[in-house]
């Protein structure tokens, strides 16, 4: 179920993964996303059901090295150039010793948000917010350098 943390104890132990997709038209892909990023893309079955409806079912794979959260999404083309997608909740694999950490993009990103922020507040928002937007961008500047 989307949402579950697994406490993974051994880490040569690889997870059976499935997805299961009923869409209105027929699906253009189906990706497995891990950490935020595109870890695989799989070619949609598209077999039309009685119903008129198109099903995908993909199954793969995976096997955590560090702690991760996984998600499955979808795309399915859409007349005028349009497209529709889906994304899942997603699922936690914790990694004793090997917590998970923000890319550095992610972090940069955070760091720039601040420093936006802190200049947007000043001379409105009181000296203690603006200490803290402060404190704040330290901490994320220190994530943003250990990144990777």
């Amino acid at each position: 179920m989307a949402g579950t943390r697994f406490a993974v104890k051994d880490s040569s132990r690889s997870y059976h993964l499935e997805c299961a997709v009923q869409s209105e038209s027929p699906l253009e892909t189906v990706e497995l996303i891990v950490n935020g990023e595109l870890k695989q893309r799989f070619e949609p079955g598209n077999q039309q059901t009685d119903s008129g409806a198109f099903e995908t079912n993909i199954s793969t794979e995976f096997r955590p090295n560090e702690s991760s959260w996984l998600a499955w999404r979808c795309f399915e083309k859409r007349p005028g150039g349009r497209f529709r997608f889906a994304h899942s909740a997603p699922w936690h694999f914790e990694v004793p010793g090997k917590p998970l950490r923000p890319r550095k993009v992610e972090a940069d990103w955070l760091v720039a948000r601040v420093k936006e922020e802190i200049e947007r507040s000043r001379g409105v928002a009181p000296d203690q917010l603006i200490e803290d937007y402060q404190a704040a961008e330290r901490i994320y500047e220190g994530i943003a350098r250990t990144s990777r």
